[in-house]
């Protein structure tokens, strides 16, 4: 007797890293946000869990790229800010 035949079902967690067989009301108690792939075929859950490698990479990418453009935005910001305070110490005092 398989799995499946017990009434059990096919979950995954959301970060697509874990996998288990669950009764579905455990499922909705102490693993909510788990999908069920039970009925997915081999193929499609192959599919399923590259998309995420895909979307993962690509998120992890676009947040490097954020990380790297800030960084440039300060090291600016803080050339300019360097060139104001020059300017104010160089500046003769009026008074």
């Amino acid at each position: 007797m398989n799995m499946a035949s017990q009434g059990k079902r096919f979950y995954m967690n959301p970060s697509k890293t874990e996998a288990r067989w669950l009764d579905p009301p455990i499922q909705q108690h102490l693993y909510a946000g788990w999908q069920d792939v039970t009925d997915l075929s081999p193929d499609e859950l192959l599919v399923h869990i590259q998309s995420t490698a895909y979307q993962a990479a690509a998120a992890t990418e676009e947040q490097l790229e954020l990380f790297n453009e800030s960084k440039e935005c300060t090291h600016d910001l803080n050339e300019e800010a360097r060139a104001v305070r020059f300017q104010n110490s160089v500046r003769p005092s009026l008074g």
